[in-house]
């Protein structure tokens, strides 16, 4: 406990003193660390809207020991707008459950399902439901555009937020396990089956979204819907946005950091959006007209 309680002193200290520069270098403090205290080190953060299991030597989530820290603001304001209170959640690719954690102190118990594909993900993920009195379901697989399928799940010991099953991870500590799939249409026929209700669903899938839009097609024909999905810098063909635009004739916004929002009229706006090849960018697409629920468009 006290091994512990030393070990978030100094990440917290090296979080305070990397916070101007957007904590910077953070992540290797803690793994430096990592090395020194025992593996397992964790401890609970209280947040705003239930608390986390931190392992210590977890270098991507190390800034939620700074109590004012917010994980992607962005997808917080829209989550805002987006989440009434009789919605179902859906968090695809949920990894600790912090968006789960958000959204079901927002919502009626039973309303949030949490989707994760790595292992150690899905474990911490699990622990931290427990630790929130089971606010949200856990579910162990792959969303993708057909069920009960078998992918091998690529991931890393360190960078687990980018453990995918549409690529293999260069990282030299990679990890390789095989994971059943699910379809977004499925889990909204055993858990979300109220046709009154809206449903919002969160995808981060490392590369995924597109099989699990496919995923979605009966969800997304009968039911009123928000998806905010990431759009990732790397891919400059944009395939999931000019899939919704394209395919599916929707409306998509772009989410700014400050809580703006602009709708994206043309395709290759989104390479003025999407500068940074290293970065993942946030958008929302909706069954709705989104104006009224978002306020502003800028």
């Amino acid at each position: 406990m006290f091994a512990a309680s030393a070990q978030a002193a100094l990440i917290s200290g090296a979080a305070a003193l990397t916070e101007r520069a957007s904590y910077r270098g953070l992540r290797r403090v803690a793994w430096g660390l990592g090395h020194v205290f025992p593996s397992d080190n964790r401890v609970v953060v209280a947040r705003p809207d239930g608390k986390l299991w931190l392992y210590l030597n977890d270098g991507y989530w190390s800034p939620l020991l700074r109590p004012h820290w917010a994980y992607e603001p962005e997808v917080g304001r829209a989550l805002e707008r987006l989440l009434r209170p009789d919605s179902y959640f859906i968090d695809g690719g949920a990894n600790i459950g912090y968006w789960s954690m958000f959204a079901s102190a927002r919502l009626p118990a039973g309303s949030v399902v949490a989707v994760e594909a790595a292992p150690q993900s899905y474990q911490r993920l699990a622990e931290n439901a427990e630790l929130n009195d089971d606010r949200w379901r856990c579910v162990y697989a792959a969303l993708w555009n057909v069920a009960d399928e078998t992918l091998t799940m690529h991931a890393s010991r360190r960078f687990h937020a980018s453990g995918t099953v549409v690529e293999r991870i260069a990282f030299r500590t990679s990890l390789t396990s095989t994971i059943s799939t699910v379809t977004v249409d499925e889990l909204v026929a055993r858990y979300a089956s109220d046709t009154a209700r809206e449903i919002v669903i969160k995808l981060d899938v490392e590369g995924a979204e597109l099989p699990a839009i496919e995923g979605a097609t009966e969800t997304l024909r009968r039911r009123a819907w928000h998806l905010v999905y990431e759009d990732h810098g790397k891919d400059p063909t944009h395939a999931v946005t000019r899939f919704l635009m394209g395919e599916l004739g929707l409306r998509v916004h772009a989410l700014a950091g400050d809580g703006s929002f602009a709708q994206v009229s043309r395709l290759d706006a989104l390479d003025e959006i999407k500068k940074d090849p290293r970065k993942g960018y946030n958008f929302v697409a909706s069954s709705q007209d989104l104006a009224p629920r978002l306020g502003r468009d800028d």
